[in-house]
């Protein structure tokens, strides 16, 4: 009968895996600090003011991912400066925004910002460390951005923030980094809590998400995700599953000793 249960709550907890998250390239960059700082350049936009884009980032700051407390990484609210986001080089707003800073500013010239891309996050990196990340915000004349509420303003600034420290896309409906955008998002999903604690543990968790197993996909395919979770959290929701169901009447006949055909 224990092999029974055990074969049972195995079949529900690897049932609940679901998580899709994905890396942006296939070699593991991070910040080297813990505390990154998020200024917007003074670039003038068509649609929005620099101030306004930076009161949207302190909003995505505070509602999504400062809310992960198995992270040791913070996100702080900067200040408008003195920065050139125009131009067709990521990589030059990436190079302006300094160690473990992200600098994000309006741009109508980069190739990526053509029709329904409201905006594109990105980092430049040296020896798997992050040197410089940026987001630039579609300011051509074809832009959705300014056409969008408050708050979806608000999580698309936090799904490039979410690119500019190492995350891809996630395969999960739920998750801040589905590689769509989700009228009703208004917090972080589980896979988005799972990446981020991946890739930057608390230094209180012992090789990253204690517990968990299987592969991560190191592209950023929209359409391609490995599957990672907390495999012990979810036997021990099987378990008790498990457990419930052999109360009832659901399971026993699948445990009485009845003959059986081989």
């Amino acid at each position: 009968m224990l092999k029974n249960i055990f074969f049972i709550t195995l079949f529900f907890s690897y049932g609940n895996i679901s998580s899709a998250f994905t890396l942006t390239t296939d070699t593991t960059y991070k910040f080297p600090g813990t505390e990154i700082t998020v200024n917007v350049a003074d670039t003038p936009c068509t649609y929005n003011t620099p101030q306004e884009l930076l009161a949207t980032a302190g909003d995505a700051i505070t509602q999504y991912w400062n809310q992960v407390p198995t992270t040791r990484l913070k996100f702080k609210k900067g200040k408008v400066v003195s920065a050139d986001s125009t131009g067709s080089s990521a990589a030059y707003v990436a190079n302006q925004a300094g160690t473990n800073t992200i600098l994000i500013g309006c741009n109508s010239d980069h190739s990526s910002l053509t029709g329904s891309t409201l905006a594109i996050g990105f980092f430049a990196g040296q020896n798997s460390k992050i040197t410089g990340a940026g987001i630039l915000v579609n300011d051509t004349a074809s832009s959705l951005y300014d056409s969008l509420s408050k708050e979806k303003k608000i999580a698309t600034i936090a799904h490039e923030l979410g690119h500019t420290f190492g995350l891809g896309h996630s395969t999960v409906q739920d998750s801040l980094m589905y590689y769509q955008v989700i009228p009703t998002r208004e917090r972080l999903g589980q896979d988005d809590y799972d990446a981020i604690s991946f890739l930057y543990p608390t230094e209180k968790k012992v090789g990253g998400l204690m517990g968990s197993c299987g592969t991560i996909n190191f592209t950023n395919d929209d359409k391609d995700g490995d599957t990672r979770a907390s495999v012990f959290t979810n036997l021990v929701l099987g378990f008790l599953i498990t457990l419930l169901l052999f109360r009832s009447k659901v399971l026993k006949g699948l445990f009485s000793q009845q003959p059986r055909y081989y």
